[in-house]
């Protein structure tokens, strides 16, 4: 009995040590005197601890309380790998917590990998093993939801940071544009970039977590208001890493958040960030759908309840920007499309727009701006008093906005018929700036073909909304992408694009010459061809068009 009181009291006394620590160089110390007598409650407690004193986070108790934001990830933000001191501190740790991994309970585990996340810790042996000791039946079905939340998150933060050293090694990759609107860029990713775990074990971990954690508390006799981080935390995850989620495991998940306990303690970017990840999870299978599809009609109006829209709406822009995203996925396009009927979501995003935040543009980034917009024009929400407002404070946001986000601006314009002269002009001027505008990393549009599609995109929007007054504007873009130097042949989108510009510019200025002097012979040629299967030019357009290139042919053909 004393001797068992003697090696408790060491424990204490090892784990108050090690939460004590004030550097790296310390807690190095604290663990090489605890020897043998390291257990994996110290073990996990150290990782933390040097995570805590290396990144400036939280310990595993506090990492429920963030789930990251649909952008992204706070605790992979930054892409830089351990220093010398920490990567010492890991080589002395790691050895030791695989030798007392065996008797590591659910909480320790997820303890671990939260901590080797934050530390971006690289050792294939720690992840590999750490998840295949968590995934034991035995470890698993005593996990309680914030484990199996921790572990999900850990997982996506791990991969995130992993592909931001991955990206910060390599050229960035360049903006990417083209036709009509844009189906914002996934955050999630392609492949597995969690150290030691192929994507398919990656995958089943997730899959695992979820199951285990819809079951856990769709049967609890009472949802705990903590439960509501945790299911934001395995959705958000598994959207993250593009990783698939069943039906039934989302259903339940989201019947059990929408309960009255957990939607009380749900912040705007918890509810934001449930939306996004419902939008970005990806289906298991096609029959499924149908029964997913009638029991989320039943969520929606919980998790989005005159309540919850008020919270969004006084939220962040992001959060706002981000809901409208999801809420334009869900009912037309994504993953998920079409689970949520179109004039519900209309209705949601009316009243987004009608909040506090939606008033005050210049506290937004010119990117939630444009995904507003964008979320907008997908949805057929004629939000005029947002987009006039937009309008009027262009100056500010608009030099801000790359080359994906100024076409969804000026798609979203044309999908709504909002036509604003002065916006259009600076869309179009800032379209002409991009062409040339460079980084630390080069050309912002290096590739000809990326010039042409974001010179397309926009002229486009002028000629279907019919602003004669920036026909030059036009002209002077497309020059200013210099199509006619390109070396491959135009996309049919781009070609049939150019084709309704240069019959609208004909239409318009039947004496000039529309684009013929901005294309090659072979490019008009491309354009007509394209024409010809496609019944969206208008026919006063077209036979202009045709007109002035017959023409053409017959000047060239005198002597």
């Amino acid at each position: 009995m004393l001797a068992s009181l003697v090696l408790w009291a060491a424990a204490r006394t090892i784990t108050r040590a090690i939460k004590s620590a004030q550097g790296l160089e310390q807690l190095q110390q604290i663990v090489q005197d605890a020897g043998s007598n390291l257990n994996p409650i110290h073990a996990a407690a150290a990782l933390n601890a040097a995570a805590r004193l290396t990144r400036g986070g939280a310990d595993v108790a506090g990492a429920a309380s963030t789930a990251g934001t649909p952008e992204g990830c706070s605790e992979a933000s930054s892409n830089a790998l351990p220093d010398a001191a920490t990567a010492e501190l890991l080589g002395v740790l790691l050895p030791r917590w695989l030798a007392v991994l065996p008797a590591a309970r659910p909480r320790e585990l997820a303890g671990v990998l939260y901590a080797g996340a934050k530390l971006h810790c690289t050792n294939e042996q720690l992840w590999s093993a750490t998840v295949a000791a968590f995934m034991q039946p035995h470890c698993v079905e005593h996990a309680n939801a914030q484990d199996l939340s921790t572990v999900a998150h850990a997982l996506a933060t791990a991969a995130a940071a992993q592909q931001a050293c991955a990206a910060g090694a390599a050229t960035p990759a360049p903006e990417a544009s083209g036709i009509g609107p844009y189906s914002s860029s996934s955050s999630s990713s392609s492949g597995s970039a969690v150290p030691g775990l192929a994507l398919d074990q990656m995958q089943l971990a997730l899959q695992v977590v979820a199951l285990r954690l819809a079951v856990l508390l769709s049967t609890a006799e009472a949802a705990a208001a903590e439960d509501c981080q945790s299911i934001v935390k395995v959705l958000w995850a598994h959207a993250k890493l593009g990783c698939a989620m069943g039906d039934h495991e989302l259903v339940l998940l989201l019947q059990t958040l929408v309960q009255p306990p957990l939607l009380q303690v749900a912040d705007a970017q918890a509810l934001a960030n449930t939306l996004w990840a419902v939008s970005e999870v990806q289906q298991p299978s096609a029959w499924q759908q149908q029964a997913a599809a009638q029991a989320l009609q039943q969520v929606w109006p919980r998790l989005l309840g005159p309540l919850q829209l008020r919270k969004i709406a006084r939220g962040s822009p992001q959060a706002v920007a981000n809901s409208l995203l999801a809420l334009g996925r869900l009912a037309t396009g994504g993953p998920r499309q079409h689970v949520m009927a179109v004039p519900f979501a209309q209705q949601c995003a009316l009243q987004l727009l009608a909040g506090p935040t939606a008033h005050e543009l210049d506290t937004w980034s010119a990117h939630d701006i444009s995904t507003a917009m964008s979320a907008c024009g997908k949805l057929g929400c004629r939000a005029m008093g947002f987009f006039a407002a937009a309008a009027r404070a262009a100056d500010k946001w608009l030099p801000h906005t790359a080359a994906r986000d100024l076409a969804e601006v000026a798609w979203a314009c044309t999908r709504l018929r909002f036509r604003d002269a002065q916006l259009m002009a600076d869309v179009m001027q800032h379209g002409r700036q991009l062409m040339h505008r460079t980084n630390g990393h080069g050309a912002l549009l290096p590739a000809q073909g990326e010039r042409t599609d974001l010179a397309a995109t926009l002229s486009g929007a002028v000629a279907a909304l019919k602003m004669t007054q920036l026909a030059g504007d036009v002209k002077a873009l497309i020059a200013s992408a210099a199509v006619k130097q390109q070396e491959e042949p135009l996309t049919a989108a781009v070609a049939r694009t150019l084709w309704r510009v240069h019959g609208w510019l004909l239409h318009e200025h039947p004496r000039a010459n529309g684009l013929s002097k901005l294309l090659t012979e072979q490019q008009q040629a491309a354009c007509a061809e394209v024409s010809r299967h496609t019944h969206r030019a208008s026919p006063s357009a077209a036979n202009a068009a045709q007109q002035q290139q017959q023409q053409q042919q017959q000047q060239q053909q005198q002597p």
